[in-house]
């Protein structure tokens, strides 16, 4: 059994949705951007490897 990482699940969310809601994604973007783990260059990475590097940046923005 593989077991992923906050980012990489992340942007498998977002690569099945066609146009992603920000009010249904925002509790884990938000989870994600406080917990002590993240590490926002590899969320990037993989989001520019599974081509949701726009959605990623928006739904991260809309956290601003």
């Amino acid at each position: 059994m593989r077991a992923y990482g906050a980012e990489r699940t992340l942007c498998d969310v977002l690569r099945g949705m066609s146009s992603p809601d920000l009010q249904l994604l925002s509790p884990a973007f938000r989870s994600y951007s406080s917990s002590e783990g993240r590490n926002l260059p590899k969320l990037q990475s993989f989001a520019g490897e599974l081509g949701v590097a726009a959605k990623v940046r928006r739904c991260m923005e809309a956290l601003l």
